[in-house]
């Protein structure tokens, strides 16, 4: 970023100003922030959190979000760290994109950031905060069926009417109506082969399962289990 351009007489040539303009709102913000935290506290793809543990366990305590990144064939690699306070990232390549070691991002990188962190902390103690993110107020929270991440309802397959029901979860929502109810294309995205294959593994006994067609249902049944409560977040994607 350029802050300022003079010419060698001091007239000022360029100044940058800020405008800034908001891009997601606080409900989409909080939220992404609330599932970044899982990506440092799973360890699953980073191990961040173990390494700054063993060197500053009180450090490690700090509310900490993260993202991991990789490019094709492991030649780059980016751990993204941040706490209310502060944001930090790191990078992890060759300058002729050979491809790195296997692991390399998940320990080495992780390593290293745990390690310049506590180093910023010794400089400057107390700089990484001691604050959490918390959801915004305009949040909504819906309990959602782990099968489908919509609310339980009725869906119409060979023109039979099926109650969808089972354990749910509490999902996050940046919307004031909150999670709608189960369609039967509930996802983001997926084929015609997916639907039919979800819909087998979630009704079980429901035969030869198709997409919807136009003509009434001529019947009723139901699919059913045990409704829990769970952990926050929702997942609507097919693997394909």
């Amino acid at each position: 970023m350029i802050a300022k351009i003079e010419s060698t007489d001091g007239r000022l040539v360029y100044e940058h100003k800020d405008e800034p303009v908001q891009v997601y709102s606080k409900a989409t913000a909080t939220i992404m922030q609330s599932l970044l935290r899982d990506v440092i506290s799973s360890r699953i793809t980073s191990s961040f959190q173990t390494d700054l543990a063993t060197i500053n366990p009180s450090l490690a305590s700090a509310d900490w979000i993260g993202k991991t990144g990789t490019t094709n064939e492991d030649e780059n690699m980016w751990l993204m760290l941040s706490t209310p306070r502060l944001t930090l990232g790191g990078w992890l390549g060759h300058d002729d994109n050979r491809p790195l070691a296997k692991g390399a991002g998940h320990y080495r990188n992780a390593n290293y950031m745990a390690h310049l962190v506590n180093a910023i902390q010794q400089a400057e103690p107390g700089i990484w905060g001691n604050e959490r993110f918390n959801l915004d107020s305009s949040v909504t929270k819906s309990q959602v069926l782990k099968s489908t991440g919509e609310k339980p309802g009725k869906v119409s397959i060979n023109g039979t009417e099926v109650n969808v029901s089972g354990s749910t979860v509490t999902s996050y929502w940046a919307t004031k109506e909150g999670a709608p109810v189960t369609t039967y294309r509930f996802a983001i995205g997926g084929s015609d082969a997916d639907y039919q294959n979800a819909w087998k593994n979630i009704l079980g006994s429901i035969p030869a399962v198709t997409p919807p067609s136009s003509s009434s249902s001529s019947g009723t049944t139901s699919s059913s289990g045990n409704t829990q409560s769970g952990s926050s977040g929702r997942s609507r994607l097919f693997n394909r």
